[in-house]
């Protein structure tokens, strides 16, 4: 699914003026805090109504306001997932993740495919439990399997792990990374944090006071020059694509990436899943700091 999106929005101080073009996957809106990134997801969502928007999915108009058009949020079967989960304290988790199926009236196809969804993220076993009890990772998982299974076109993931601790981002990284591969969901990732950028984007969309410096292929865009004052001071690194040859009992992994051969330890592990030898990763955001932790 094509996401095509020009908006145009003027604040006290500060003026948005931004359009481009997200091909299906993951498409990461990145940039400093105060880029303008969460108020262009708030558009496409429909929480938010600027000066001018043209906002087309699938071919489908969201917002035309030269024409007059502006979809509510429900009608645009957009599933929004916060910095927090907003679970509803008082729901199961296998209710919360029915709720917003049940409000569409999709509730039989919802609970058709929960087992699958709850499979995916890894929250098979916590179907019983109630929010409270719950750590932040799994929360997050939550709220995703819940904009899931609402029936969303597609996803507008808003920093979902910038309240998470090391552990808990650890957590749940290998789960958004079998979401972008199993869920066929376009996904618009919100994010300051380049580690997660360069493990989870296809395409990248970078945004530097409120205008595009920067877009395309992910490889392409973080290793761009151009794109760099998007960045956070000293995010600038290279995405190196690798197949997986094998793991030393020492915890290094070998690769092999044009022509080239190497062991490196990355910061975050990769899922047990990902770990077979002739396995395709996308190895962690590398940056000229940490290029000592590599050997070839």
């Amino acid at each position: 699914m094509t996401l095509s999106v020009t908006i145009r929005h003027r604040f006290a101080g500060f003026a948005l003026d931004v359009a481009f073009d997200a091909p299906g996957g993951v498409t990461a809106l990145i940039g400093r805090s105060g880029a303008g990134k969460t108020t262009v997801a708030h558009v496409i969502a429909g929480l938010m109504r600027p000066d001018m928007a043209t906002i087309t999915a699938a071919g489908a108009t969201l917002a035309d306001t030269q024409a007059g058009l502006w979809l509510s949020p429900q009608a645009r079967r957009i599933g929004y997932v916060f910095q927090d989960a907003r679970l509803f304290p008082h729901l199961s988790v296998r209710q919360n993740l029915v709720y917003g199926a049940r409000r569409r009236a999709r509730l039989p196809q919802a609970e058709a495919e929960l087992g699958a969804v709850a499979e995916m993220l890894g929250i098979a076993a916590l179907l019983s439990r109630r929010p409270g009890a719950l750590s932040g990772g799994e929360a997050q998982r939550v709220a995703i399997g819940r904009a899931l299974l609402s029936g969303a076109r597609m996803l507008v993931l808003d920093e979902p792990l910038a309240a998470l601790d090391p552990a808990r981002r650890a957590e749940i990284l290998p789960h958004l990374e079998r979401l972008r591969d199993e869920a066929r969901v376009p996904i618009l990732y919100v994010s300051h944090a380049m580690e997660e950028v360069a493990r989870l984007a296809t395409t990248v969309v970078a945004l530097d006071r409120g205008r595009v410096v920067a877009q395309g292929a992910a490889a392409a865009v973080l290793s761009d020059p151009v794109a760099v004052p998007a960045l956070d001071p000293g995010a600038a690194g290279a995405l190196i694509e690798a197949v997986v040859m094998g793991q030393d009992a020492d915890g290094l992994t070998r690769l092999a990436a044009a022509g080239a051969r190497s062991s490196c330890r990355a910061s975050t592990p990769p899922p047990a899943r990902a770990c077979g030898c002739g396995s395709r990763r996308r190895m962690s955001w590398c940056r000229a700091t940490a290029r000592s932790a590599c050997r070839r």
